[in-house]
């Protein structure tokens, strides 16, 4: 495309990134209603079927920490791809489980792509919020000198596909 010319992002497109980025949430969210179904249908306890919630948890936190770095070294489409295959292998994997250990690895696979599809990979395709920096002058406590250093705020707010970078 040449410099200068935008392009522009249909409805579709825009249809596919929400959907895609609202996988890994809703695949977590709609589990947490549905564990006394599980427990009931696995005959599992409370604390496996807590656990089970778990183990979504720590694989999308550990997850995320290699999406990052892989998203800038290859590109954020082929990331996004791989998460969302992974994200429905491990619901294909989630619905097939006939056993409590199968359920868990499902999820533990599904957690995993969410985490590419819909956690914060940068500022891209993973996106599950705005990533807001600017320049601010530190605050002295009472007592204390001010230093002319320049500190780098960042806050996560709501979910968007862009970065905003102020100074």
């Amino acid at each position: 495309m040449p410099p200068g010319v935008e392009k522009r992002v249909g409805p579709l497109f825009v249809l596919a990134m929400v959907a895609v980025t609202l996988m890994g949430p809703l695949a977590l969210h709609a589990f947490i209603p549905a564990l006394p179904m599980v427990q009931r249908d696995f005959a599992i306890d409370d604390a496996t079927s807590r656990f089970i919630l778990s183990v979504s948890l720590f694989a999308m936190a550990v997850a995320t920490l290699f999406y990052g770095p892989l998203s800038d070294r290859y590109g954020r489409r082929p990331v996004l791809l791989v998460g969302l295959a992974l994200f429905l292998i491990g619901t294909l994997g989630c619905a097939l489980a006939d056993d409590v250990a199968t359920l868990i690895g499902g999820r533990f696979v599904q957690a995993g792509g969410a985490a590419g599809v819909s956690g914060p990979t940068g500022q891209g395709a993973g996106s599950g919020g705005l990533l807001v920096a600017r320049r601010s002058t530190p605050v002295a406590a009472p007592g204390r000198s001010t230093r002319s250093s320049k500190a780098v705020r960042v806050s996560l707010v709501q979910p968007s596909r862009r970065a905003v970078l102020s100074q």
